[in-house]
């Protein structure tokens, strides 16, 4: 009874590191459709490579092209130079949210286009629910979406650090070490309780 009693803690214990895994995250960036990250370059100008310039992405290739936005959003993370990291593969939530923030704040087809609206370059505040982390600087980690909303609320000094995308290409890589050690710990505390349960 002891053993199996334990055993029962050491679950609890389990559980709760798991959810440990989970973090709340806050990402400023450009958001771009996985159609136009899988081709390379921008559907709607291909003479720009993808990663390298999302700024001269349109509106409308973004909300307006049924292939584009049915194939889900990332949001871009700002590198010190050069290629843009991939952040984030947003959830279906998120994707829906992009969807109705594009339309009604830029300029487009399907878009509401108040006066001044952007044409090209969708930049967004992302928040939400980090449950993995980036990997590399081209794989993206994922996100369960809370809010979409315009670029200029930003992340008040508390946005998220991409493990992989400093000057150097490493940068603090505090976010994927906490994963990586919680599940360590939720495998190791599984297998206690198993041998004790026997």
């Amino acid at each position: 009874l002891g053993a199996k009693m334990l055993a029962s803690w050491l679950c609890v214990v389990c559980l709760v590191l798991g959810s440990a895994t989970a973090e709340d995250v806050c990402v400023v960036g450009y958001i771009m459709d996985n159609f136009c990250i899988d081709r390379g370059t921008l559907l709607d100008n291909s003479g720009v490579k993808t990663l390298e310039g999302p700024g001269e992405h349109t509106i409308h290739c973004l909300v307006d092209v049924r292939q584009c936005y049915d194939s889900g959003f990332e949001v871009l993370i700002d590198p010190p130079s050069g290629t843009y990291c991939r952040g984030f593969t947003l959830d279906s939530n998120g994707n829906s949210l992009v969807l109705s923030r594009a339309r009604a704040t830029g300029s487009c087809s399907t878009c509401d286009s108040p006066p001044n609206a952007p044409s090209k370059g969708f930049r967004a505040t992302i928040k939400g629910t980090m449950t993995a982390a980036p990997s590399s600087r081209n794989s993206p980690g994922t996100i369960e979406v809370t809010s979409v909303e315009d670029a200029s609320v930003g992340c008040g000094g508390s946005a998220y650090e991409h493990p992989h995308c400093s000057a150097d290409g490493g940068g603090s890589d505090s976010g994927a070490a906490r994963h990586r050690i919680g599940h360590v710990l939720m495998v190791g505390v599984l297998l206690l309780a198993h041998s004790l349960i026997r």
